[in-house]
């Protein structure tokens, strides 16, 4: 019993690379709470595994865990850690005040964003973002992944007969992405579509700049859940390629200046170096 007791009372199935799982850890981080890490290898076909999909018949990342509890979906999940955990900040403040009113709207705008297709569209094509590369063998292994994939997910979908729905389920899911991916223009609509939700975290940014004597977030004094979602989307855009569309120094000033002072903050720096590490793991 003493040993159940010492243990952190969450835990994390995520994948240190996942856009998602960063939102959950930033939480976690940001709460300062700890929580037993259970990595899910996406690349070694973890997520579709059968004790993963008894988790969470999505396949998706993160899931977490409490007392035998499992809540999936990362934004019910930043929900749910900020009711059971007392410490500060205050990521989701009350919806019937003008504060929360706010985070919630700008976390609705920043979930809109296609970060799915952003991702996997300049995987396939990274031609299309600054600077980047693309040859026929890279889009040809790609496409070997997708027919493997639905093939494998069609196959266990055979075999694990009471996940059947689950896996063909995600079999299309699979098969609908390796479609959108091969299409530069969705892409590029993908890439088209962030501009009109910076622009109005821009604005966001502008006003509570100019009405804070100090720090200040996206909506006010406080770091919020808004701000997690907007944190991890410019770390993905940086990490595609494509930040120096969106914002420099001249362009969008307010946002530019905020993402200078979030990098410095220890909850980023500490998934930064999750992801890292991990991906240092996998080339070994």
């Amino acid at each position: 019993m003493a040993d159940d007791e010492s243990r952190p009372r969450f835990t994390l199935y995520y994948t240190p690379t996942s856009f998602y799982s960063h939102k959950v850890l930033m939480a976690l981080y940001e709460k300062g709470e700890l929580f037993t890490e259970k990595v899910v290898h996406l690349g070694k076909g973890e997520g579709v595994a059968r004790w993963y999909m008894e988790i969470n018949p999505a396949g998706q990342v993160p899931v977490l865990g409490d007392r035998g509890k499992l809540i999936p979906e990362s934004e019910a999940i930043i929900d749910y850690i900020d009711r059971e955990i007392a410490n500060e900040p205050k990521l989701v403040p009350s919806p019937d005040s003008d504060l929360g009113k706010s985070v919630d709207k700008f976390r609705k705008l920043l979930k809109q964003t296609p970060v799915e297709v952003l991702t996997g569209g300049l995987m396939y094509n990274p031609e299309m973002a600054p600077g980047g590369t693309c040859s026929p063998t890279h889009k040809a292994e790609r496409d070997e992944y997708f027919i493997q994939q639905e093939a494998k997910l069609t196959k266990m979908a055979e075999e694990e007969v009471d996940l059947k729905e689950a896996y063909l389920k995600k079999a299309a899911v699979v098969k609908a992405r390796s479609q959108v991916v091969r299409d530069q223009s969705r892409v590029q609509a993908a890439i088209d579509a962030v501009h009109p939700v910076l622009d109005e975290v821009e604005d966001q940014l502008s006003r509570t700049k100019q009405g804070a004597e100090g720090e200040n977030w996206l909506c006010g004094s406080g770091f919020t859940a808004a701000d997690i979602n907007l944190v991890v989307l410019l770390k993905r855009l940086t990490k595609l390629g494509l930040f120096s569309i969106y914002c420099s120094s001249n362009n969008r000033k307010s946002l530019w200046d905020y993402w200078e002072r979030v990098q410095k903050r220890l909850p980023f720096i500490k998934i930064t170096e999750v992801e890292k590490n991990y991906l240092k793991l996998l080339q070994k």
